[in-house]
């Protein structure tokens, strides 16, 4: 039956040409499906893979790279890198100490050996002083214990520097002393001292003292040493003085020089005439600054 139906067909097929066997036509329609099925397929494809326009759908593909490529760290991961960023900066700040400490070393001790190199080729030495001389103008002591008293000394000043002059500045007192009384004062010229000098400074005492300035046990006992011709006394010096070499000041502010000299005097009731001085003591002290 079915060699009949296919026979009848083909015979037709055969006159009419629009016609065409059903078979065939079943396997054409089934192939235009598959190409069909096959270009909407790769359609599909290349609209996938076709480029984000919209400005929504590019946020969210930068959102998606960021957190692929963003790591998450753990709290303990965190704490180690600030504990390693910190121990760093300890370490940097540590070696910039050492090295500000070193450099403040190294300078001290350049500062140190000049120090030391400058006073073993300047070689500086003390001056000296010395009460070389005392002579009485005018002393009168009466029993009312009224001072008028007038000296002259000279003082004996000694520059043993080779390099080194001295200078006398003014503001200088010279005080003569009787048991802590001040009996009369002076000062000291003032002057520069050349250097391996020595140099006599005549200093002026006057003194002019009144009954109740200078009454009671203290007059009646520097009458009974006149009578032994034995008074102990003390001549204090105070002096400002700087140092130069050549033209230059070494001190920026003078120091002081204060020389104390204890001594044994007599014939102070005698003017004009010179007197013994015995049992000298002299106590030298310095400051680096003058106190007025």
């Amino acid at each position: 039956m079915n060699g009949l139906v296919r026979g009848a067909t083909a015979s037709l097929s055969r006159r009419f040409d629009v016609y065409e066997p059903l078979d065939r036509v079943m396997r054409s329609a089934s192939r235009r499906d598959v190409r069909r099925r096959r270009s909407m397929s790769f359609k599909r494809k290349k609209v996938a893979h076709v480029p984000l326009r919209n400005n929504e759908d590019r946020a969210k593909q930068k959102r998606q790279i960021f957190l692929n490529s963003y790591k998450f760290e753990s709290p303990k991961k965190s704490q180690r890198s600030r504990c390693m960023k910190l121990n760093k900066v300890a370490r940097k700040v540590k070696t910039v100490v050492a090295k500000l400490v070193s450099s403040f070393f190294r300078i001290g001790v350049v500062i140190i050996a000049a120090v030391v190199i400058s006073f073993i080729v300047i070689n500086p030495h003390v001056p000296e002083y010395k009460i070389n001389d005392f002579s009485v103008k005018a002393f009168n002591l009466t029993p009312d214990f009224n001072l008028n008293a007038h000296f002259v000394i000279t003082v004996k000043a000694e520059n043993p520097n080779k390099q080194i002059s001295i200078i006398y500045g003014k503001g200088s007192s010279v005080t003569l002393l009787y048991s802590g009384k001040t009996l009369c004062s002076g000062k000291v010229p003032d002057f520069t001292q050349p250097t391996k000098n020595t140099t006599m400074i005549n200093v002026d005492l006057k003194g002019d003292l009144k009954g109740s300035d200078f009454g009671g046990s203290l007059g009646e006992s520097l009458m009974e040493k006149m009578k032994t011709d034995k008074i102990p006394l003390t001549v204090a010096v105070r002096v400002p003085v700087n140092a130069a070499m050549g033209n230059m000041h070494v001190l920026k502010d003078p120091m002081g020089i204060y020389v104390n000299c204890s001594m044994v005097v007599n014939n102070l009731s005698q003017p004009d005439k010179k007197v013994g001085i015995s049992d000298t003591k002299y106590d030298v002290d310095f400051s680096y600054k003058f106190k007025h």
